[in-house]
């Protein structure tokens, strides 16, 4: 979560889905780096929850974990691209 872009991307998906916009709007980014708890607990976020303790976790919301999947795995964010642009036509 170093990315501004992600924390952008986390921000907007936010926006759009969460009744509490408030914090939200106000969470722009930075360079800093932050962790999803911090996230979590700083903007009320409901996209991703965080389990502490043995058989904790990050979970997220099938869009966010796309979005990083998608960083994680070029080649599938080739085929997605490739996808998107025979959809276009």
């Amino acid at each position: 979560m170093r990315s501004k872009n992600t924390l952008e991307f986390l921000r907007h998906w936010e926006m759009a889905e969460n009744p509490n916009k408030e914090l939200i709007q106000q969470a722009r980014t930075s360079s800093l780096t932050i962790t999803p708890s911090l996230w979590v607990k700083r903007t009320h976020a409901i996209g991703m929850t965080v389990k502490q303790g043995k058989g904790g976790g990050v979970t997220a919301y099938s869009e966010i974990a796309l979005d990083f999947h998608l960083w994680l795995d070029p080649a599938l964010r080739i085929r997605m691209i490739r996808i998107l642009n025979e959809e276009q036509k």
